[in-house]
């Protein structure tokens, strides 16, 4: 996207995706603290809502460089409570002990399909509008959306007292 919107070469493109690596890299302790002392509902639903702020700002500011960079900005940050730890510390919490392999297994194999996934459906929506700037925005807009399911979805967890009281026993 960022060679389409901007015109710039593919190594600066490359580059321009560093926000988002450095957001994540940040975010990612900060939830790990955050999972500790308010559980997986608010951490997730906060990361969720950052990564539904970041992919809507993709699709409607992609031509915008400081829209780019902020929207990266909070895409990293939300990509960093949504992956990772808030999903292993949920599976730790819920799986029983003998269960506790294989759903990190599982959890695995989906994160990784999931991975595969999301990008091959930002190219499917892309091209299908025709590819380009448009094409990009699109798929940030289809991304905003499954992001917004997330976020709606997060309320659903548990407390953090109910988590404490199941890892508990």
């Amino acid at each position: 996207m960022a060679q389409s919107a901007f015109e710039v070469s593919h190594s600066t493109a490359s580059f321009m995706l560093l926000s988002v690596v450095v957001a994540l890299g940040v975010g990612s302790p900060v939830v790990g603290t955050l999972l500790d002392r308010l559980g997986s509902r608010p951490v997730v639903f906060a990361s969720a809502a950052l990564l539904t702020a970041g992919m809507a700002g993709a699709g409607f500011f992609a031509t915008n460089l400081t829209g780019y960079f902020a929207s990266s900005v909070l895409v990293g940050l939300g990509l960093a409570g949504v992956l990772g730890a808030p999903l292993r510390y949920i599976l730790l919490g819920e799986a029983g002990t003998s269960e506790k392999t294989s759903a990190q297994g599982i959890l695995t194999v989906f994160t990784s399909t999931g991975q595969l996934s999301g990008g091959a459906v930002i190219g499917a929506v892309a091209a299908s509008i025709g590819g380009g700037v448009a094409g990009f925005q699109a798929a940030f807009l289809v991304l905003a959306v499954v992001a917004l399911i997330l976020t709606l979805l997060s309320t659903r967890l548990k407390g953090h007292k109910e988590e404490l009281a199941t890892t508990q026993h």
